[in-house]
C-alpha cells in the first residue's frame, strides 16, 4: 500500500494529523505557531514541538524540544514504557546528558 494511501487512511481522510494555517502567504503548523506564542520568540532551526497526548493543540499538550535526537528519544522512552520496561534513569536526567 503506497505511504499516501496508509496516511489517509490513518488520519481521517488527510495526509498528516497536524491542522495548518495560513500566515503570511504560506501554511504553518498550528502547534509550532502556539509553541512560539507561548515563548515569546520563534522556533530556533532545529526545535520540535511535541504533543504530549495525541494531537490537540493546546498549550498544556505541547513541548519544544532542542532537536529531534530529544524528540526521539522521548519516543522511544514512551514507548518502551507503554511495554512494561523499567527504566534506568529519569527521561529528564536523560534529555539533560545529551548535547
Amino acid at each position: 500500500m503506497a505511504t499516501t494511501e496508509r496516511r489517509r487512511r490513518l488520519y481521517g481522510g488527510r495526509t498528516e494529523p497536524y491542522r495548518k494555517v495560513w500566515q503570511g502567504g504560506r501554511a504553518r503548523r498550528l502547534h509550532q505557531l502556539l509553541a512560539e506564542a507561548l515563548l515569546g520568540r520563534p522556533l530556533r532551526p532545529g526545535e520540535v514541538v511535541h504533543h504530549r497526548q495525541g494531537f490537540a493543540d493546546r498549550p498544556d499538550n505541547l513541548m519544544v524540544l532542542p532537536s529531534q535526537r530529544h524528540h526521539m528519544l522521548l519516543h522511544h522512552y514512551e514507548r518502551r514504557e507503554r511495554q512494561g520496561i523499567q527504566h534506568l534513569f529519569p527521561l529528564e536526567d536523560l534529555l539533560r546528558l545529551i548535547p
